[in-house]
């Protein structure tokens, strides 16, 4: 008998968890969720550098979409889980400045400005920033249409949340 209970309590606790052998599951599954969540590498999802210098209506185009809201001298989208576009116009009609940011409400971030640059579809390759500050970071002389403009990286909390691009004052 005294043999007998301690090889019943045995029995019912490998039953009762539901195991007979080491859990191999929770091993594998570790590597496939750790490897789910690898972070990933920015995908360039609009090229803001064409908007500047765009019509209205070039500017819809290239974005692909019709605005959330349009004003005289203005044009904003709120593209769902992407990014959030507001377009500024000159009194000529053409684009003068574009911000392009994470999408509100979302929180997340984008750790460099190059990053972001990424997303935006700027091309910083080989240049330094003119200027860095703790919310910003600047980059003059990018190429657009007719020109050259800078780049406002608005930095929050050490990640980068949108990207401003002007054109520069000849």
């Amino acid at each position: 008998m005294k043999n007998t209970l301690p090889f019943l309590l045995l029995v019912l606790c490998l039953v009762g968890c539901g195991k007979s052998g080491p859990d191999t599951s929770s091993t594998s599954n570790s590597t496939n969720n750790s490897a789910a969540k690898a972070p990933s590498k920015p995908v360039k999802q609009l090229d803001v550098p064409s908007l500047i210098g765009k019509s209205k209506d070039e500017v819809k185009t290239i974005v692909g979409s019709e605005p959330k809201a349009e004003m005289p001298a203005e044009l904003e989208w709120r593209i769902t889980d992407k990014y959030d576009l507001d377009v500024n116009f000159d009194k000529g009609g053409k684009a003068k400045d574009v911000t392009y940011a994470l999408p509100s409400g979302l929180n997340m971030g984008i750790k460099t400005a190059e990053e972001m640059a990424t997303l935006a579809g700027i091309d910083l390759a080989g240049k330094k920033p003119d200027s860095d500050f703790e919310s910003f970071t600047i980059y003059k002389g990018i190429p657009v249409s007719g020109g050259t403009a800078e780049a406002w990286f608005n930095k929050i909390s050490e990640t980068f949340r949108s990207v401003r691009l002007e054109v520069e004052k000849k």
